[in-house]
């Protein structure tokens, strides 16, 4: 019986010196077996095996100690991580109260260049924020508010000119709140945006592959344009390009480029690379009864179903009403703020009427025109790319734009980075009115850039598109 159990939990043998094997295992060692020449067997573990087994078990012994040691790493590297993120707000909290006190403090300051210079800063800080909130607020019903929206805006510049360089002589804790202000008008009043996408990039040859480019340009009637027409979309390389203020000699051109798609509404030519399946015009009976007294109502949308290698797309060309009907008693005729207000000028502002009835009247027009430009170009299946491009005359903090057109994507400010002033009037207007929307099932946008200079008080707007591999594959060179 104990024979047969060592045979079957053998794991070794052991030999008789008269040749006899025995089998056995590591629970027999040290046990002695009487071999049937008489002699006794004394079960040890043969040399070599003893050395294999030893080295394995010392190999498994030290890949676990390193499993083991891994772990424990990855733990301690996550408890200090931890460690570090529950202390960097009792670190931070302190200093950074200190920092804003010492900030706060110096307004009540004994000397008084350091006392106003602080209180200055502060002041200026919260009117910026003040600002802020009003534009994007009320930029269509405070008269203020619209100017900011519609005018030049860097004016709110101009004291940091002489309240930074005091702020680092006399008291540098005044900075805080000029850094902030800072921040407030070149980003979200100015419209500044950085896009990791652009940034530092200039507006490349070639769309990337696997996308499609759209052009918007208004382009103040297109004269110049269409003797360059060629040049440019072989410079720029669009899919899809909606023109406003086209006249008939852009016209012209745009038909006579081989392989296009083209269609025109009054002032508005859209052109494709692909095949225009259906057109459909923004009923305007309405405003154009308003628009024969002069306030506004001339807004045009016009909307193109394209048959695209990736599947049918809307494409929307419009030009939407501007505010300068509304602005027209302030506007001069070297731009939209006249540079310098002379007396006749002043006495002409006075004969025509009050400009706040003039601007409430255009705004009340142009948020209709906006209402249903955006409820009738965006109807139908909402899984079908919608994409809207065009003079919308109106900025993005504008409270119109943000009410009826801040549900869609916008191309330069998902993926744009600079101001994106696409409007260059007179000496100071600057301003971003010309805009690349998408509904929720259009293409991403890849990126998007100010085209060059061609003879319009607009610059070209450009954007790469994300779409299927087809698309780029598709692309026909123009002849």
């Amino acid at each position: 019986m104990t024979r047969n159990r060592i045979a079957h939990r053998a794991d070794f043998s052991v030999r008789c010196a008269c040749g006899k094997v025995y089998n056995t295992d590591d629970t027999h060692i040290g046990k002695q077996i009487k071999c049937r020449c008489g002699r006794v067997v004394t079960i040890v573990r043969p040399r070599e095996e003893y050395a294999e087994s030893y080295e394995a078990k010392a190999k498994d012994e030290q890949r676990r100690r390193e499993q083991d040691a891994a772990v424990q790493a990855r733990r301690t590297a996550s408890a200090r991580r931890r460690a570090r993120l529950t202390q960097w707000p009792k670190r931070i909290g302190p200093a950074m109260a200190a920092w804003l006190m010492d900030a706060v403090s110096v307004m009540g300051s004994r000397r008084p260049l350091r006392r106003w210079t602080a209180r200055a800063s502060w002041a200026w800080s919260a009117l910026m924020l003040v600002t802020w909130v009003l534009l994007i607020t009320t930029s269509e019903s405070f008269l203020p508010a619209t100017l900011l929206a519609y005018g030049p805006r860097f004016v709110l510049l101009i004291p940091f000119v002489m309240l930074v360089p005091l702020a680092v002589v006399v008291v540098r804790s005044a900075l805080v709140p000029l850094t902030l202000a800072l921040a407030v008008v070149v980003g979200p009043i100015m419209g500044g945006r950085v896009s990791w996408r652009t940034v530092g990039r200039s507006l490349p040859a070639n769309p990337p592959a696997g996308a499609m480019r759209v052009l918007s340009f208004n382009t103040q009637g297109g004269g110049i344009v269409a003797v360059q027409l060629r040049d440019v979309i072989d410079r720029l390389h669009p899919d899809l390009i909606a023109l406003q203020e086209c006249g008939d000699a852009l016209w012209d051109s745009l038909q006579a480029l081989p392989r296009w798609h083209r269609a025109r509404y009054a002032n508005l030519c859209t052109a494709s690379r692909w095949p225009i399946t259906a057109e459909d015009l923004m009923p305007r009976g309405d405003f154009q009864r308003i628009a024969q007294y002069g306030f506004g109502g001339t807004a045009m949308v016009a909307r193109y179903t394209i048959a695209s290698p990736h599947g049918p797309l809307v494409f929307v060309n419009l030009h939407l009403e501007t505010a300068r009907k509304g602005l027209e008693a302030l506007s001069g005729d070297d731009g939209f703020i006249p540079d310098q207000l002379t007396a006749s000028r002043a006495e002409d502002i006075a004969r025509r009427g009050t400009a706040g009835n003039r601007i409430d009247l255009n705004a009340r027009i142009r948020d209709r025109e906006s209402e249903r430009a955006a409820v009738w170009s965006s109807r139908g299946d909402p899984r079908v790319p919608v994409i809207f491009a065009g003079d919308f005359n109106l900025p993005v903090e504008s409270a119109i734009f943000r009410r009826h057109w801040g549900g869609f994507t916008d191309a330069f400010e998902s993926s744009g980075s600079g101001f994106g002033w696409s409007k260059r009037e007179g000496r100071l207007l600057r301003i971003r009115i010309d805009h690349i929307l998408g509904n929720d099932a259009a293409p991403r946008a890849l990126g998007a850039w100010l085209g060059p200079e061609l003879g319009s008080d607009h610059l070209p707007l450009v954007a790469d598109l994300n779409s299927s591999s087809s698309v780029a594959a598709a692309r026909m060179p123009s002849r």
